[in-house]
């Protein structure tokens, strides 16, 4: 069952107004068993008891946009040309939500990075059918969106972008700075 997000000692509380949205690889999937591989719930590198997602104030203008384009850092290189898709999770089965710094390379998504607490086998199956069954629910963000908020960071000169985007080997600026320009 769904629990109320917890912390652990010295981070700060979610807000309540922030539901656990889970970014997703695809916004379609044709059964559980390819949900869970697409989605890396299960395979090749086992289980995953603690799926991320992040806590992201429903308030916040612009707030799953920006959550989008930060969690492309994470990409070995310069992202695709697809939308980009999440799901609200607080409705999904889990047995908590921990807050758990993200590896992002931008201070807001690091902060509200946070993990569905899963125990075993059965609870990532049945996180996975719950997901298959409000495929409804998923929200695109178009990528002209996700991409408008980086290149308008990046063009403000914005700290963050300017390091993750400069600060790379020149093969990575190369790709990054491409995919700024697409329209």
């Amino acid at each position: 069952m769904p629990q109320k997000p917890s912390s652990p000692t010295g981070a700060p509380s979610p807000p309540s107004d922030a539901p656990p949205l889970r970014l997703l690889r695809r916004n379609t999937y044709e059964n559980v068993d390819d949900l869970l591989k697409t989605e890396r719930l299960k395979g090749e590198h086992g289980l995953d008891l603690e799926p991320s997602v992040y806590l992201v104030p429903a308030t916040m203008e612009r707030g799953t946009v920006r959550m989008h384009a930060e969690h492309l850092s994470v990409l070995t290189g310069a992202p695709n040309n697809q939308a980009r898709w999440h799901l609200d999770a607080s409705r999904l089965p889990h047995r908590g939500i921990e807050r758990q710094l993200g590896t992002t390379k931008f201070a807001f998504t690091q902060q509200a990075h946070a993990i569905l607490r899963l125990t075993d086998e059965a609870d990532v199956d049945a996180l996975a059918q719950a997901m298959l069954s409000t495929q409804a629910d998923v929200v695109e963000v178009p990528v002209s969106q996700v991409r408008g908020y980086a290149k308008g960071k990046y063009d403000a000169e914005d700290t963050e972008w300017r390091a993750f985007i400069d600060g790379g080997d020149a093969k990575h600026k190369k790709e990054w700075l491409k995919w700024l320009k697409r329209p």
